[in-house]
């Protein structure tokens, strides 16, 4: 039906006159660029986290041993002498030692055997950490008096001393001391003299303390009444593995106290050669005491004694056996030769060795 509205549309224009004029063109404006929008850029991809770092595994802690302190002092063990001091002991020690002897009368002298006991008391203690010790010995004997006689017991002197000692792990030891003898002994002696070598000159308890200084002649100055007495020593001793060797060399310097300034001089020597067993200490000390200032023949100067022993090496006590006899002529020129036997026990009073035996650390108390 549209197609047929058209052509009278058109006359309709025409015959009214009205004609329409086209409308100008219009000028075409050259195209606008468009560029495209950039594409946007992919996200990036997102970090992976870093993996957690294991905790690393706890160290593997070595079993806590028990062990003592560090002592510089502690040394190799060593067999301990009979007579001679433990050098680096690390607590007080108590001593007991008694010596039973027969002394045989020289040629000539009228008498019989003499049956001699002398017993030694000593304590020592370290001052501080086994370089300074103090200590303290006393004797008495008993027996016959030389050349004959009831039978007495008599006091000795007293002896104070102190040392010192320098020790290296390696097993050298060594140090210096003085002793300081007392005159506290009461009984009789020969006037202006140390020893009576006639009987009959002195009472019978000065003649019980011959005997006593004739079976132990370097505790001499224990055993004289009246007289005062320095006793300077120098120490040495070496461990190495189960031997042991220990060296003291002195001097005595006795003063009578009731006719200054008289004076006697004489030196001490001693060494002690030991092997240590698992329990035992097996050894052997020699002794010389030389009178330097005496009024004695040459042939009555030197004294010697050796002394085999054996010790028991226990934690606590340590009793020892030894036996002694002379070499040369005895003291006092009276006495052709004596035989001894010591028996003695040290109580050892060791801190460390109680704390170990109880499985628990020990104090470093004692530590230098």
């Amino acid at each position: 039906m549209s197609a047929r509205l058209e052509p009278l549309a058109a006359a309709l224009l025409l015959a009214t006159g009205v004609a329409h004029a086209a409308p100008p063109p219009t000028p075409s404006l050259p195209p606008i660029p468009v560029t495209p929008a950039p594409a946007p850029a992919p996200a990036p991809a997102p970090t992976p986290a870093p993996a957690p770092t294991p905790a690393p595994a706890p160290a593997i802690q070595p079993p806590v041993e028990v062990t003592a302190f560090d002592d510089p002092y502690d040394l190799p063990r060593a067999p301990r002498p009979p007579t001679l001091p433990e050098l680096t002991h690390p607590d007080v020690e108590a001593t007991l030692e008694s010596t039973f002897g027969v002394l045989t009368p020289a040629s000539g002298v009228n008498s019989g055997n003499t049956v001699t006991y002398v017993q030694k008391i000593g304590v020592e203690y370290p001052v501080t950490a086994r370089r300074w010790f103090a200590g303290a010995t006393y004797e008495f004997a008993g027996g016959a008096p030389l050349g004959g006689g009831t039978s007495k017991l008599v006091g000795g002197n007293v002896e104070l001393n102190g040392r010192t000692v320098w020790a290296t792990r390696t097993g050298l030891a060594f140090g210096f001391g003085l002793g300081l003898v007392l005159p506290t002994a009461t009984f009789t002696r020969c006037p202006g003299a140390i020893g009576c070598a006639v009987p009959g000159e002195a009472g019978t308890a000065n003649r019980v303390a011959d005997a006593a200084s004739t079976l132990r002649p370097w505790d001499l100055p224990l055993f004289q009444e009246g007289w005062l007495t320095l006793r300077p020593f120098f120490d040495v001793r070496d461990v190495d593995g189960n031997f042991a060797i220990q060296f003291r060399e002195g001097v005595d310097m006795a003063f009578d106290t009731t006719q200054l300034p008289t004076y006697r001089l004489a030196a001490v020597s001693a060494v002690y050669i030991g092997y240590s067993l698992p329990l035992v200490g097996v050894g052997i000390e020699a002794f010389e005491y030389y009178f330097l200032d005496w009024p004695l023949p040459d042939n009555q100067r030197a004294l010697f004694v050796i002394s085999p022993s054996v010790r028991f090496m226990t934690p606590y006590l340590q009793p020892a056996i030894s036996f002694m006899t002379s070499a040369g002529t005895p003291f006092g020129g009276e006495t052709d030769r004596f035989w001894g036997l010591r028996l003695g026990v040290t109580a050892v009073w060791d801190k460390d060795a109680k704390a170990l035996a109880k499985d628990r650390p020990v104090s470093p108390m004692l530590t230098p």
